[in-house]
C-alpha cells in the first residue's frame, strides 16, 4: 500500500484480501473443522459456537442452509461420546440448532443414568460389605482368633495356656 499510493480501489481490496482474506485460509479452516473434537470441560454450546464459526470461515460462499447442514454434521462428528453421536444421527435433526438442543437433552439423560448406576453400585457394595462383616462376626473361628490375638500381646505363658486350651477344644469336637 505504501509502495503504491495511487492504487485503485480494486487493487487495495485485492491486497487486503490476500493479506487478511479467507480465500487462502479456507482450506486451513476446513481441516480444522474436520479435525475439531470436543475438549475436556467444553460445553456443548461452546462447541456449537466454535463449529459455526469454523463453518463460516471455511465455506464463506455457501448459503445459510448449506452452512447449517455442514455445521450440523461437523458438530455431531466432534462429539466425544460415540453413543451420543449415534442417537443424534438416528433422530435426523435438520439444523445445527436442533442438533445442539437434542445433544444437550441426551447428554443430561446419559449423565443422570450414569449417576444412577453409580449410586446403585455404591448401595450394592455397602450391602455386600455389611453382609461380609456380619458373616465374619458369626464365624466361630473368628471368636477364637480374636481371643488368640488379644492374648498374644500379653504374657507369653498365658498365651501358651490359651493356645493349648483351644487346641484341646478342637480335638474334642
Amino acid at each position: 500500500m505504501r509502495q503504491n499510493p495511487h492504487a485503485t480501489y480494486q487493487e487495495v481490496v485485492d491486497k487486503l484480501r490476500s493479506r487478511y482474506g479467507y480465500q487462502q485460509q479456507q482450506e486451513k479452516f476446513r481441516v480444522e473443522l474436520r479435525h475439531r473434537r470436543r475438549k475436556q470441560g467444553e460445553s456443548l454450546q461452546e462447541l456449537a459456537e466454535e463449529v459455526e464459526k469454523l463453518v463460516s470461515l471455511a465455506y464463506p460462499q455457501a448459503g445459510t442452509p448449506t452452512r447449517d447442514i455442514l455445521g450440523r454434521d461437523a458438530f455431531i462428528d466432534s462429539l466425544d461420546f460415540q453413543q451420543l453421536q449415534m442417537n443424534i444421527r438416528e433422530r435426523e435433526p435438520a439444523s445445527l440448532k436442533e442438533t445442539l438442543i437434542l445433544a444437550m437433552k441426551l447428554e443430561v439423560l446419559y449423565q443422570s443414568s450414569r449417576m444412577e448406576k453409580e449410586s446403585q453400585k455404591v448401595h450394592v457394595r455397602a450391602a455386600q460389605q455389611d453382609k461380609k462383616v456380619k458373616d465374619r462376626d458369626k464365624s466361630p473361628a473368628r471368636g477364637r482368633r480374636t481371643v488368640e490375638s488379644s492374648v498374644a500381646s500379653k504374657d507369653g505363658s498365658l498365651r501358651d495356656d490359651v493356645s493349648t486350651y483351644l487346641r484341646l477344644e478342637r480335638q474334642d469336637r
